[in-house]
Order: C-alpha cells, then structure tokens, then sequence
C-alpha cells in the first residue's frame, strides 16, 4: 500500500480523476479565499540499494 493507494499508478490516476472534477475546483477557490489550505506538499520517497522502505 502506497500512502492510501494500491501502487503509485493507483495514486496519479485517482489524481488525474481529481482534476477533472469540477467540484475538487471549486473546493481550491473557495479554500484560497477563506484562507483554508495555507501550503501543501508531497514526497515521493522510492527505495534504493542501501535505503530500503519498508
């Protein structure tokens, strides 16, 4: 499991559907106005050969 999704296809496809729904839009202009969403940010962290995730 990925952060809430199956894999990281899983997540940018859900995303994807996001973005062309037209109420997510709506919900970002009136969080900007009201001042409800101040900043976000995401990480994507993959493993390597000496840093495993687990």
């Amino acid at each position: 499991m990925f952060g809430g999704f199956e894999s990281l296809a899983d997540r940018e496809a859900r995303r994807e559907a996001r973005q062309q729904d037209r109420k997510w839009h709506e919900f970002l202009r009136s969080a900007v106005v009201t001042d409800y969403l101040v900043s976000q940010c995401s990480a994507i962290y993959r493993p390597t050969s000496f840093s495993r995730i687990c």
